[in-house]
């Protein structure tokens, strides 16, 4: 939705989708592995692709917020928005 709303071209959005679709991750302790499990949320670590995709969302995020917030801060990747109420 966010790579939709700055129009970026809609092939490339349908290349980052199929990135993460199906994707299944493990949890390695000691010598011990999980079983692998589906990675619902979030972006992959690791990719080089994740930085870029966390800034595009959260400058959607922001767009939306801007309407009705006087005032915002941003840090890494924490985000405060104070209101009047």
């Amino acid at each position: 939705m966010a790579l939709r709303k700055l129009r970026v071209d809609e092939r490339l959005v349908r290349v980052i989708q199929a990135i993460y679709e199906r994707v299944s991750t493990a949890v390695k302790l000691g010598e011990e592995e999980s079983d692998a499990f589906p990675v619902r949320v979030g972006v992959l670590q690791g990719s080089v692709l994740s930085p870029l995709l966390f800034i595009i969302v959260l400058e959607a995020l922001l767009t939306e917020c801007r309407t009705g917030v006087p005032w915002e801060l941003l840090y890494a990747d924490d985000l405060l928005l104070i209101a009047e109420s």
